[in-house]
């Protein structure tokens, strides 16, 4: 019975030195799946600085089941006029860094927004970002789902 060999080698000899290809036969291998998230946790203010008169930059702790899980660092720009922020949010915790834009609706507190990428375990990260105010003002509950 003849077999087909799996990988096919083939030596050249170009010039003087020698050059050896390697091909694989059959099928490549599936790419793998994007596997799912979510997280949800509390941001909790830390510092908050005004800068001119439509941008703010804060920082906050994201507590989850009373335990610290990360840090936030947010860059928002304010239109008055439609009562909203606009926000660049990085939530950095020991695995990695996720990425985000975050709009804050004034009146209600709700924040909505997409997740745009991020570093280490969240490498290509894509989703979305809600929230909304706590119980007092300077805590927000956060829910995220990525795939990557």
């Amino acid at each position: 019975m003849n077999r087909i060999p799996l990988v096919t080698t083939t030596a050249l000899v170009a010039g003087a030195g020698l050059v050896l290809a390697v091909s694989a036969a059959g099928t490549a291998s599936p790419a793998p799946q994007a596997k799912s998230h979510r997280l949800s946790f509390t941001a909790h203010a830390l510092s908050s600085v005004q800068s001119g008169r439509t941008h703010l930059i804060e920082s906050d702790k994201a507590v989850k089941s009373g335990s610290i899980i990360g840090y936030t660092a947010n860059s928002c720009t304010f239109d008055f006029a439609a009562g909203q922020a606009h926000c660049l949010v990085t939530l950095a915790r020991p695995q990695g860094q996720l990425r985000s834009k975050v709009t804050v609706d004034a009146q209600t507190g709700r924040s909505v927004g997409r997740i745009t990428g991020g570093s280490g375990a969240y490498r290509g990260a894509k989703g979305t970002v809600t929230g909304q105010e706590g119980a007092s003002r300077d805590t927000v509950k956060i829910t995220l789902h990525w795939t990557n």
